[in-house]
């Protein structure tokens, strides 16, 4: 019966061992991920190839599509 108690003991140790490996682990994931994504610079080909498109203000509610209340409420001015 000691032996028992020991063996469960034992299994909790490798529990706790497992779960804090798995935590730091993620941890630094996690910062690598907020380091890397920090860093980023936009690409300048990307940048001026956007400022030469052309944004559509029009309203993206085709005829047909939503009841006209809907559209009236969306779009009003009020």
């Amino acid at each position: 019966m000691i032996r028992n108690i020991k063996l469960s003991r034992h299994c909790r140790q490798e529990w706790v061992v497992y779960i804090r490996m798995v935590l730091v682990m993620g941890c630094v994931s996690v910062t690598l991920l907020l380091i890397s994504g920090c860093s980023l610079s936009p690409d300048s080909e990307t940048l001026q190839r956007q400022s030469k498109t052309l944004i559509d203000t029009s309203p993206s509610v085709s005829d047909g599509v939503y009841a006209p209340t809907i559209i009236g409420d969306v779009y009003s001015k009020e």
